[in-house]
């Protein structure tokens, strides 16, 4: 992938738009200078004396408090050789971050709606370093205590030296010696409860729970009840040569366990698919896009992203073609980083999309696709753009393989409701 660009740099080269660089908040809390980056008379369309009030928009994003309303639109102004608007606010903001937002195609949606605090020029006595202690320091433990002994030996030797100081008279290690006997049976049930606890604390947690009854039994605290008559799903990622094609929900993949025995497959959510005939479109078209790279020093999406940015206009190929049980319309695609330094872990995760909209990077003049997904699916890890992918073409896959038992299928569709049925009609 070719190296990010200096958005900075394009931003100065051309006169369409500019963008905010930063916000000067004088100490009534009230009166705020704005620094543009580019000189806003030399615009195509010059801002001064087309910005209104109510063109502005000064909000709280994290806390539920009203908007900030601009009074006066007081100046255009130069300073340092940045133009500058400085306007007054009917209020004085609180304590949280506000965002400063001027609705206008003339300022760049990278360089809009900054973050600032109206506390920025308050004093502040806040003093972080840690007060000295005024009561003496706690005595030292009379013997020292090894915890982390976990196991038969750590033990023994944890209470061996324990009986070195508390009984140093005491000189006899044989194994034939009641004390040593006593020492290792203590060790052997030591070792034992540490193991309990290890295997109780891993069933506490759905990520390292090993029982199925411990994992039924957190879901219970939820009010969701396991399905016992469900195969593993999984999701298959397709490369498509040319043009597009039509995969039927049943066909048979499969892949090679660690002994190299095979793992069969099928496409789709089911059976029930396969007796109705479901196919998953897939075109070559939607093999991978590129995202696209607003800057060169933005070239992360941080943890808990659900939005970015990819290369051309692709609203049409990324069109929503399922419809899951919530209703909700969406399209799954997996977000894959590929890295060439075998240092750098590789990322993949999936997302269901629900809003896919064509737009413009005003800067680099280039199509852009806004792509957002589903806060349930927020990044859980940072993904590296430079070397991120964006695939398309991937369909659901269940473990298993049918064998023409569609007498079953008729069975269980006489027992769904009519809903359920239009439901599966419609997949």
């Amino acid at each position: 992938m070719s190296a990010a660009p200096d958005r900075i740099t394009e931003l100065l080269a051309q006169s369409r738009v500019t963008g905010i660089d930063f916000i000067y908040v004088y100490p009534d809390q009230k009166t705020l200078d704005i620094y543009f980056l580019r000189a806003v008379t030399s615009l195509d369309m010059p801002l001064p004396g087309t910005i209104n009030p109510g063109d502005i928009l000064i909000y709280s994003p994290e806390a539920s408090l009203p908007e900030i309303e601009v009074d006066t639109i007081d100046t255009w102004t130069n300073i340092n050789n940045q133009d500058v608007l400085r306007l007054k606010t009917k209020s004085p903001g609180d304590f949280t971050l506000y965002n400063f937002k001027i609705i206008d195609p003339r300022i760049d949606d990278y360089f809009n709606d900054i973050s600032f605090s109206f506390k920025a020029n308050c004093p502040s006595d806040l003093d972080c370093k840690a007060r000295d202690h005024e009561c003496p320091p706690d005595e030292i433990v009379d013997f020292p205590i090894d915890y982390l002994a976990r196991d038969f030996w750590s033990y023994r030797k944890a209470l061996l030296d324990f009986a070195s100081l508390r009984y140093p008279d005491w000189l006899d290690r044989l194994e034939a010696d009641a004390g040593i006997m006593f020492a290792e049976v203590l060790s052997a049930l030591g070792d034992e409860m540490a193991y309990y606890q290890d295997r109780i604390s891993r069933e506490a947690y759905l990520e390292t729970a090993s029982q199925r009854r411990s994992v039924r039994r957190h879901a219970r605290l939820v009010d969701y009840h396991m399905h016992d008559g469900r195969g593993a799903t999984g999701w298959l990622d397709f490369t498509v040569d040319t043009g597009i094609m039509d995969i039927a929900a049943g066909a048979n993949v499969y892949s090679l366990s660690d002994d190299n025995s095979r793992i069969d497959f099928e496409v789709g959510k089911g059976i029930i698919e396969s007796y109705l005939g479901k196919k998953y479109s897939v075109a070559a078209s939607n093999n991978e896009f590129k995202p696209h790279l607003w800057d060169e020093d933005d070239t992360c999406l941080p943890v808990g992203s659900t939005e970015m940015f990819i290369k051309g206009h692709h609203a049409a190929h990324l069109a929503f073609d399922d419809l899951p049980a919530d209703g909700l319309p969406g399209k799954w695609v997996l977000l894959k980083t590929s890295p060439a330094d075998p240092a750098q872990p590789e990322r993949a995760q999936l997302v269901r999309l629900i809003t896919v909209t064509n737009t413009i990077d005003p800067v680099f003049n280039k199509k852009i696709t806004h792509l957002v997904w589903e806060e349930a699916q927020a990044l859980q890890n940072e993904f590296d753009l430079t070397v991120m992918t964006v695939r398309g073409n991937i369909v659901p896959a269940t473990a298993g393989k049918s064998y023409e038992a569609f007498f079953i299928v008729d069975d269980l569709l006489e027992n769904l409701s009519s809903a359920e049925r239009e439901g599966f009609d419609g997949a």
